[in-house]
C-alpha cells in the first residue's frame, strides 16, 4: 500500500503542476485518468477494519494479500482440558503418581507432602505452581492432606538453609518437614532408602540429574528445641497433562476442507510438543509471508476454540474489501469523462476529493455483504459512465460550445456525490449510520457549494443541467452495475 501511495502523489503532483507549468495544456488528462480509480482504491485499503471479537483478535493489518491459504494458530488452542498429575522420586527411582500409594514406606513422603503444601504455595518462584494447581497433583497422588493435617497439628514455622518448612506434632513429639528446589539435596544429611541411613557421595551423584522443576522433601526432628540430622525423602515434579480440544480439531477439519492449510506456531516449543503428544500431526510454521494468525484473547475455560472463525470472518471482509475496492475504482474512473468538458482540473479533483472523503468517514462500519464480483457488472457500466458525457459533449450545443458554461464543473462534483452518497447509504441502517450518512451529505453540499462559489462568469442553466446530467449519468451506472450484480456472495 505505501508503493501505492507513492504512485498516487505522483499523479495528483503531475495533474496540479501540468497546468501550472504549460497552460492551457489538456495532457493533465492522462494523470487524471490513472489517479482516478486508484486514489478510491487507496481509500478502500487505508479503511481496513481489523477484526473487533471479545473472543479473537489477529495480524490482519500486515496481510496484503486479499485472500490466505495458510492459517497458523497457537498450538495452546489445541488444549481441551488441563490436569495436573506427578512423577515421584522415592528417594532415587523415578514412578508414576499413579503407582505412589503402591509402594511401602510412603507415609513419610506423604506427610511431608501435606504438611508443607501452604510452603510448597508461597515458594513460587521455586516451584511455578499456585495453591490450587499443587492441591491438584497432590489429590492425583492419593494424599488426603486434611487428614494430615488434623493428625499432625501445626506447631510453628521452620526454615533451614533458607527452604521453608513447618514444625508438626508426632505423636508426642515435635518433628519439622521441608520443601525446596533440587538443590535441598545437597543440605541433606541422611536419605530415607527403605529406612533412614547416612547420604554417600554415590547417593548424591544419583540426585544430580533430578529435573530443575522438581519439589524436593525432607524432614528432621526437632529435639529440646534444635534440629536434628535433616533426612532426605524423595521429590516429586508436577506434570500436566493435557486432553485435545475436539471443537479445535473440528475447526481444523473445516479449514482443510476449504482447502486452507493449517499449522502450528513454534514460539512455545513445550506447548508444541504437547500438541505433538496429544497426537495433532499438523505441520509447523514455515515463516511463508501473509500467514493468518487468530490469536486468542483470554486463554481460559471461556475462551472458544473455533479458530475458524475468525478465518472465516477475515476472507468474508477481504472480499469485501476487493469488491469496495474495484466499486470505488469504478466510481473513481467515471469522474474522468465528465472532466473533459472542463479545461482545468479542480472540478475533477474536488469531485474525486468528495468520493475519497466519504470512503474514510466510513470506515469504521461494516457494510452489507456484498453481491458476486463480475466482471461484466464492472465492464458494462463503463458503457453510460463514458457514453453520456460524450452525447453532452457534442450534442448539447449550449453546454459544448460556450466558453464559460462549467457544464463539466458541475456534472463531475455531482456525480462524485451520488456516488459518495450511495455507497454511504449502505450503511445507513447500521448504528450511528445515520449520523455517518449526514456526515457524508454535508461533505457533499460543500462541495458542490464550493464549486458554485468558484465558478467565474457562471451560466446558471446549463450548470444547473450539468448538474442534472452528472446525477443521472451516476445513476445510470450504479443501476448498470446492481442490475447485472442480483445474487448475494455467499458469506460461509
Amino acid at each position: 500500500m505505501p508503493r501505492l501511495a507513492l504512485i498516487c502523489v505522483a499523479l495528483l503532483a503531475l495533474v496540479l503542476g501540468i497546468p501550472l507549468l504549460m497552460p492551457g495544456s489538456l495532457l493533465w488528462f492522462i494523470p487524471a485518468f490513472f489517479l482516478a480509480p486508484l486514489a478510491p482504491w487507496l481509500c478502500v485499503r487505508a479503511s481496513r477494519r481489523t477484526l473487533k471479537d471479545e473472543d479473537w483478535g489477529d495480524n490482519s493489518d500486515r496481510l496484503q494479500a486479499d485472500t490466505i491459504d495458510t492459517v497458523c494458530i497457537d498450538p495452546a488452542l489445541l488444549i481441551g482440558r488441563r490436569w495436573l498429575q506427578a512423577r515421584v522420586w522415592l528417594p532415587f527411582d523415578a514412578i508414576e503418581g499413579e503407582r505412589f500409594r503402591s509402594h511401602t514406606g510412603v507415609a513419610a513422603m506423604s506427610a511431608a507432602i501435606a504438611l508443607t503444601e501452604s510452603c510448597a504455595a508461597d515458594e513460587r518462584s521455586v516451584t511455578g505452581f499456585a495453591r490450587e494447581d499443587i492441591r491438584e497433583w497432590v489429590s492425583s497422588l492419593g494424599v488426603n492432606a486434611d487428614n494430615f493435617r488434623r493428625l499432625h497439628p501445626r506447631v510453628d514455622d521452620a526454615r533451614y538453609c533458607g527452604y521453608p518448612g513447618v514444625i508438626v506434632m508426632d505423636g508426642k513429639e515435635l518433628r519439622a518437614y521441608f520443601v525446596g528446589g533440587a538443590t535441598l539435596v545437597q543440605e541433606c544429611r541422611r536419605v530415607l532408602d527403605g529406612s533412614s541411613r547416612i547420604m554417600m557421595r554415590d547417593d548424591r551423584e544419583r540426585l544430580r540429574d533430578l529435573p530443575a522443576d522438581a519439589l524436593c522433601y525432607a524432614t528432621a526432628p526437632v529435639i529440646d528445641g534444635k534440629l536434628g540430622e535433616v533426612c532426605y525423602l524423595g521429590a516429586v515434579q508436577p506434570v500436566a497433562r493435557y486432553s485435545v480440544s475436539a471443537e479445535a480439531l473440528e475447526a481444523g477439519r473445516r479449514l482443510h476442507r476449504r482447502g486452507i492449510r493449517v499449522t502450528l506456531g513454534r514460539e512455545d516449543p513445550w506447548m508444541l510438543q504437547n500438541a505433538r503428544d496429544m497426537g495433532v500431526e499438523w505441520p509447523e510454521d514455515d515463516g511463508a509471508p501473509n500467514v493468518f494468525r487468530p490469536r486468542a484473547l483470554h486463554m481460559d475455560a471461556e475462551q472458544p476454540r473455533d479458530f475458524d472463525r475468525p478465518v472465516r470472518e477475515w476472507l468474508l471482509r477481504a472480499r469485501q474489501e476487493a469488491y469496495h475496492c474495484v466499486l470505488c475504482a469504478l466510481f473513481g474512473l467515471m469522474l474522468w469523462p465528465a472532466s473533459l468538458l472542463e479545461r482545468e482540473p479542480w472540478w475533477f479533483l474536488l469531485a474525486l476529493l468528495t468520493l475519497c472523503l466519504s470512503i474514510l468517514i466510513a470506515k469504521d462500519h461494516a457494510f452489507p455483504t456484498p453481491p458476486l464480483r463480475t466482471v461484466r457488472s464492472f465492464v458494462t457500466p463503463l458503457a453510460p459512465g463514458f457514453l453520456l458525457p460524450l452525447i453532452v459533449w457534442f450534442f448539447i450545443e449550449v453546454i459544448a460550445k460556450r466558453s464559460g458554461s462549467h457544464a463539466g464543473a458541475m456534472m463531475a462534483v455531482t456525480e462524485g456525490c451520488v456516488y459518495a452518497l450511495w455507497r454511504l447509504s449502505l450503511i445507513a441502517s447500521q448504528p450511528a449510520g445515520h449520523r455517518t450518512v449526514g456526515i457524508g451529505a454535508g461533505v457533499c453540499l460543500i462541495a458542490v457549494s464550493l464549486a458554485t462559489l468558484l465558478l467565474n462568469d457562471v451560466k446558471w442553466i446549463s450548470a444547473a443541467f450539468g448538474g442534472v446530467a452528472g446525477m443521472l449519468i451516476a445513476i445510470a451506472v450504479i443501476i448498470t452495475h446492481r442490475y447485472l450484480s442480483p445474487e448475494v456472495e455467499d458469506g460461509r
